[in-house]
């Protein structure tokens, strides 16, 4: 699915010409100088996707003569990026419905604050922009495309930018945290706040974004959010080719949004020709991905569709329900790494018991071939599929002969001598072995919940922490673990206890984080917390005292407090 992304603005929050400014790129002649307010607009499907809605939005919007907008997506709340709100009216008349408004929580509120007559149902009078809000929870689907949120630290807080498909939008950040970057893989097309030269305490400099674009190596990279220090023809003339400043008006095409399909209806008849892979994905290890960017790459250069099929639920939770399977990634998160891989798309294959009794033949014939036009597909060595998993992949590559696709076999991954599993990572998060774990997966394991009830036994007798609510999939073995915690907008370094607590007697299972350097305040119940796991310390043990456990707390947090200094050492070195 191809795509056209226009900037309506590349400027700083003053705009360029900045009021009142006499200096030499406010008062240029040159079109590329004359920045208003950033913002982009792309259009797929015949749909049009905003995001922003900038003070300079109507100007924006006659200079591209907009007749059309479909849905706005909100990265922040501040001033430059909402305050053209009420300009979206003559765009909002004449639909089938509203407008919608996709925003993190803390943005649709200061939304419905701003623009209170806008949605104040008590309002009686006319010209009111017919729009209705939404909350950004994860990845946001949109006409057949996702927009996948990427955490960035703007100053002290924490905001969104935007992945979609095979390009990123992140505007206003300082830093992007380690965790983010793997939302950034395979972009052909990344645009990075680059506000100077000089430092600033909520923006990137175009030093810093040169150095995540040489980290992130995307195809191109167009710095926005730019100030009046940066004279358009002459900074391009400093900068890497595949770098550039964007401009106003600037308009490039892409391959969008990942398009996710929920079932097999929902496919275009003229859907293909694809390269795809079947499978559970679970974890979207480093071999996953290793196959996924086979496809992807091949996709691109013969022209056609790279996908992947998986299945909700899991095979195993249909056919074998007494498992009692923990899965490494819940499906959002499954969706959002699989959309960070670059696929055009990902079916999303309902596991039901009609479709567990389709005969290899069937499967092959019916799905493989004449729903996805699958020209070539890529599978593990130990692939099965079919009722009682009786085909294989030398049953595959017989039936591709016959119905016209190839398939290409990958052997056993290994790394250090272990295993690149699913299961076998399973099996490390089982044992505690977060590291290992870590560099199988390709990233650091996580698990994502919001704010539980504890017993307040941390507050009252050691320290205070954080308990997660009651998580349904995987988590690593009982045991103190170095943790880094996204509370909400804000990430902390923190330590976690993961068991039953057998100091203060009855066993009472949690998940509790001790935030280093900050004590928490009360949480709403909506707030999302994800605890990263970076290394083990100990196993949970039976103290004969609660002050001989607060004493092994503090050596725990001493020991983490070690780990972040050595990191940070490592990092900046």
């Amino acid at each position: 699915m191809k795509a056209t992304l226009t900037v309506l603005g590349s400027g700083t929050s003053m705009g360029v010409p900045t009021i009142g400014c006499e200096c030499a790129v406010c008062q240029s002649s040159d079109p590329h100088d004359r920045r208003t307010r950033p913002s982009i607009l792309i259009e797929y499907n015949d749909k049009v996707v905003l995001i922003d809605t900038t003070p300079d939005f109507r100007e924006q919007a006659i200079r591209e003569g907009m007749r059309q907008l479909d849905a706005v997506l909100y990265t922040h709340g501040h001033a430059d990026h909402v305050l053209g709100l009420d300009d979206v009216r003559p765009l909002s008349y004449n639909r089938p419905n509203k407008i919608p408004l996709y925003a993190r929580p803390e943005v649709g509120a200061l939304l419905r604050n701003t623009f209170r007559y806008i949605f104040d149902a008590n309002y009686k009078f006319g010209g009111l922009a017919q729009v209705e809000l939404d909350t950004i929870d994860g990845p946001v689907d949109l006409f057949g495309a996702s927009f996948i949120p990427v955490k960035v630290i703007h100053g002290d807080a924490e905001i969104i930018g935007f992945r979609f498909g095979t390009a990123a939008y992140l505007t206003d950040f300082s830093a992007i945290p380690e965790e983010s970057f793997s939302q950034l893989n395979g972009l052909d097309i990344l645009f990075l706040d680059a506000l100077r030269h000089t430092p600033h305490p909520t923006h990137s400099t175009v030093e810093n974004s040169l150095r995540i674009v040489e980290r992130v190596r995307p195809k191109q990279t167009f710095f926005t959010h730019i100030c009046h220090d940066l004279p358009h023809e002459a900074t391009n003339a400093t900068l890497p080719p595949h770098v550039r400043l964007s401009y106003d008006g600037l308009k490039l095409e892409f391959a969008h949004c990942m398009q996710v399909f929920h079932k097999l209806e929902e496919v275009p008849d003229n859907f293909g020709p694809t390269l795809l892979s079947v499978g559970n994905f679970d974890g979207v290890h480093r071999a996953h991905q290793h196959v996924l960017g086979e496809i992807v790459r091949s996709a691109k250069e013969r022209k056609m569709r790279a996908m992947a099929v998986t299945f909700e639920p899991h095979a195993v939770r249909i056919l074998r329900p007494d498992s009692d399977l923990k899965l490494l990634t819940p499906t959002p998160e499954k969706l959002r790494l699989l959309a960070a891989t670059a696929l055009d798309a990902v079916m999303l294959l309902p596991f039901t018991r009609d479709l567990s009794l389709l005969t290899p033949r069937q499967f092959a014939e019916r799905i493989l071939k004449k729903k996805f036009h699958a020209r070539e597909i890529h599978e593990g060595f130990n692939f099965r599929f079919g009722h009682k998993a009786a085909g294989d992949t030398a049953l595959l590559t017989e039936f591709g002969r016959e119905m016209g696709f190839t398939v290409k076999v990958y052997s056993e991954m290994k790394l250090r001598g272990e295993t690149v599993s699913s299961s076998h990572i399973r099996k490390l998060l089982g044992e505690g072995r977060v590291s290992r774990a870590r560099h199988l997966l390709g990233r650091t394991f996580s698990i994502l919940s919001n704010p539980g009830r504890g017993r307040g036994y941390g507050a009252k007798y050691t320290v205070p922490t954080i308990n997660l609510s009651r998580y349904e999939e995987l988590i690593p073995k009982d045991g103190v673990y170095i943790t880094r915690a996204q509370v909400g907008k804000e990430c902390f370094d923190s330590v976690t206890n993961v068991g039953n607590r057998p100091t203060f007697g009855v066993d009472s299972f949690a998940i509790e984080t001790h935030l280093l350097n900050f004590h928490p305040i009360e949480l709403a119940p909506e707030t999302e917390v994800e605890i990263f796991f970076l290394q083990r310390l100990r196993d949970e043990i039976k103290f004969p005292s609660v002050e001989a456990l607060r004493i092994q707390i503090a050596r725990d947090v001493k020991q983490s407090r070690r780990y972040f200094h050595l990191l940070k050492l490592t990092t900046n070195g």
